[in-house]
């Protein structure tokens, strides 16, 4: 097409040159809270100041998706920990807890053919002002001698055992921060739990909390977030 005789291409046009984005971009250390036993995660770039936009501003509120293997160990690889940006402290930026998932191939995995898959959920409202929403699942179990094919439980039995999930998980949850309900995920003290107040209704196996959704979060508090991270409130005095 020639150019002048199409308004599309105009007479004299010249090429954009072309510039590396990454050249108006600096980069930043995702910190995890410091109860993991890993807490430097990744590095995340954001586009660099310019006028009233500031990159901490950009990065705040940024969710990152990171597997417990890399932040525990091999053994809660089956886990996805879910952390937001709280606040920036230097070229740090300092995450809190905003959920957590079980991964889809170990999701798959417990799933059996000819047992009834019994789940629950509900919202709690944690003693740090989060409010969450979690999902438990569980399976019924075989058990010993038995000689029926199929392991089903009744309509019944399966009312009163979500029942008993939702108590468990609000009992749990509302008596906990987000810390200390950090801990009680990774360690499955919840799942223990409702297999062992299940079984009178009906056995229970691979009985766990499988995901948490943060439905509200509190308001910013930042000597919180440093806590979090043992940085020093005099650090955050500074800035």
């Amino acid at each position: 097409m020639t150019a002048g005789k199409s308004k599309r291409v105009p007479k004299g046009a010249k090429k954009k040159k072309w510039v590396d984005p990454y050249k108006t971009k600096e980069w930043y250390t995702v910190q995890a809270p410091s109860y993991f036993k890993k807490t430097e995660v990744c590095k995340t770039p954001v586009n660099k100041s310019a006028g009233m936009r500031t990159a901490a501003g950009s990065l705040k509120g940024r969710v990152f998706e990171i597997n417990c293997a890399d932040l525990e160990d091999e053994s809660h690889a089956h886990r996805v920990m879910r952390l937001r940006v709280e606040e920036v402290h230097g070229a740090q930026a300092l995450t809190g807890f905003f959920g957590m998932r079980f991964t889809t191939d170990k999701l798959g995995n417990m799933i059996k053919k000819w047992h009834t898959i019994i789940r629950a959920e509900t919202d709690v409202t944690t003693q740090d002002g989060y409010v969450i929403r979690m999902f438990a699942i569980g399976l019924t179990k075989r058990r010993q001698l038995q000689q029926k094919k199929t392991t089903y439980a009744q309509t019944q039995q399966i009312k009163r055992i979500q029942a008993r999930m939702r108590s468990i998980m609000e009992k749990s949850a509302s008596k906990s921060d987000t810390k200390k309900l950090t801990q009680i995920l990774l360690n499955g003290l919840i799942g223990k739990e409702m297999g062992t107040q299940c079984a009178s209704v009906f056995p229970l196996s691979d009985a766990c909390v499988y995901k948490v959704k943060v439905i509200r979060a509190p308001k910013l508090d930042r000597s919180r977030v440093f806590d979090l991270h043992n940085i020093p409130l005099e650090a955050a005095k500074k800035e």
